[in-house]
Formats: structure tokens, sequence, C-alpha cells
């Protein structure tokens, strides 16, 4: 496959109803020292919520820094670079593996809007991905008709027409959701079986008011230092008299 090719190719995959998260995965081209051609493959995942009218956007965003990485890292990991090696040896390749979502380009974002109207719809999508990428965990084939039926007999669950941005379920695998959550409707609820929503918390969801809480533990931390070195400043300015009064 060419370099533009490799770039369109992409899968997503769903955590389920207790660990609501998206992972997105693309790839880019590189090459060993010798110059023979591989890729490298980059995967963000997100908290989702399924309610969430914005959602095609995060995903959007998501497929933004997964694409962008493995943009970058497709020039970094070109040839044998021993640096690179022993980084990514000992964890020192991606220290940070946090990035704001703000930030970042949507890719795809109509694409996106229609993949999630569709896994909306059924009970049992695990991902969606394009014929080359399925193999990240997918159930569903992102791609062509003629794609979807050349692979219809491989377990595959169900396809979803790039073209018109149908999804079909084959098997029957894949059923469709009503409003309150069961089967034979047309909508996915937020939560699989609407009847647990305060004990399905998404991770990562946990992860960010962790980090939201030590950010604020920190910000307390450098007021009392500030206050404390206030505080020492009248010490010093009165020492020599008979008598100071600290707070």
């Amino acid at each position: 496959m060419g370099g533009a090719e490799v770039t369109r190719e992409f899968g997503v995959t769903f955590g389920d109803s207790e660990v609501k998260t998206a992972t997105v995965v693309t790839c880019a081209h590189t090459a060993d020292n010798h110059g023979r051609q591989s890729v490298v493959v980059v995967g963000a995942t997100v908290g989702v919520n399924w309610a969430d009218s914005g959602l095609s956007e995060v995903l959007a965003r998501t497929h933004g820094v997964a694409y962008r990485l493995a943009d970058t890292y497709s020039d970094v990991l070109r040839g044998a670079n021993e640096s690179i090696n022993e980084q990514m040896k000992d964890g020192r390749f991606l220290s940070n593996r946090w990035f704001e979502l703000s930030e970042e380009v949507p890719q795809e974002q109509p694409m996106w809007s229609s993949l999630v109207s569709q896994v909306r719809r059924f009970r049992g999508v695990r991902g969606v991905a394009t014929k080359n990428m399925v193999k990240v965990g997918a159930n569903v084939l992102y791609g062509t008709f003629d794609e979807g039926q050349r692979v219809r007999n491989t377990g595959l669950d169900g396809f979803m027409d790039s073209a018109t941005g149908e999804m079909v379920s084959w098997g029957g695998n894949l059923v469709e959701w009503d409003a309150s959550g069961k089967d034979g409707g047309s909508v996915r609820s937020d939560v699989e079986g609407a009847e647990s929503s305060d004990q399905n918390v998404d991770i990562a969801v946990v992860l960010n008011q962790i980090l939201a809480r030590l950010d604020a533990v920190e910000g307390r931390q450098r007021e009392l230092l500030a206050k404390l070195d206030e505080v020492k400043g009248e010490v010093v300015s009165k020492r020599g008299t008979s008598f100071f009064r600290t707070k």
C-alpha cells in the first residue's frame, strides 16, 4: 500500500458498559535501517458518553491525535536509531501520554458523525475498522460494498458502507436498541441496559477527576508556601525588637 492509502486505514474499538471508552487506531509508513517498508501504529483512548451530542467530534479529535503522532513517529522511527530504541525499551519514548483534545485537529468528522449514529443503533458493536485494521478488535467492517461482499464470511458481525454511511448486521449478532436499551429499537442508550449508570463509571473520567484534584492540591500547596514566605519575611524584618507578631 502507498503512504496515502495507509493513512486512510483506521480502526475504533469500544469498551464495555462498565468501561466506557473508545480507542482509535491509525498508522503511517516508516522503514527500517535497510529501507524495508514498515508501519508505525498508534492508538489513542478517550472516555465516551453515548448521550453526548458532541461525541462524533470527540472521536474525530481522538483520530486527529493518533494520526498526528503516527505521522510524526513515522519519521522519528525511520532507520536504526539506537537512541530511540533505548527510549522505547525503558519507557521514556512517550513518557507523557495525556493530550488535550481541544488542541487537536479533527480528522474525518463527517465519517465519525455517521459512525456514531450507526453504532448507537446496534447492540454488540465491539469496533469498526477498515479491511486492513479489523484485527485491532473490530467486528464491523468499514469500506465499500465490494469489500464487504469479499469478507462477509470471515467471522465479522456487520458492515458499514463508506459511501452511504449505513450499517447492516450479518448473522443476527448485531441487534438494534430501543430507547430503553432493550433489543428491537433504534437508539443505543448511554449505558447498556440503562439500569446502572452510577456503577458504570469510565476509568478515563475517574483518572481525569483524580488529576484535577491533584492539581487543586498542588495549587493550594503553592498558596501555603507563598504565605509561609510572607510570614518568614515579617519575622526577619522584626528581629532585634522585643516583640513581634506572626500570622
